[in-house]
């Protein structure tokens, strides 16, 4: 808010680039985000063949939804990895989540590669 009252838009940037940097998040890192039923992310997970170096953060428990179809159980994993290996993270959820599909699994996980909120 500050920013907008001194209008410092590169100051804003600045400062929030270093908290990004600090937690590894993107744009520091390449993420993707893993959000649906536990059953389901876990199923994907255990097919994702990640790059070298690569982090999982979590599951955790979101909280229940108020839409339609609320109040399900759902969960997000975090994948992080380095810049350089934004295109190796992406191809390997790709090739987990069509394998998935080849399966026949139908209970929905939605997959976002370098989210805009994690939180």
């Amino acid at each position: 808010m500050q920013a907008l009252v001194r209008w410092d838009p590169a100051g804003f940037a600045a400062t929030e680039l270093g908290e990004r940097a600090e937690l590894g998040f993107p744009p520091v890192s390449r993420m993707a985000s893993l959000t649906g039923s536990p059953a389901a992310v876990a199923d994907l997970l255990a097919l994702i063949r990640l790059p070298p170096g690569a982090d999982v953060l979590g599951p955790v428990a979101l909280p229940p939804s108020r839409g339609p179809g609320g109040g399900e159980l759902l969960e997000r994993v975090l994948l992080r990895v380095a810049p350089g290996q934004g295109a190796a993270l992406a191809t390997a959820v790709k090739a987990a989540y069509a394998a998935r599909m080849a399966r026949k699994q139908t209970d929905p996980v939605r997959i976002r590669i370098d989210p805009l909120d994690i939180g």
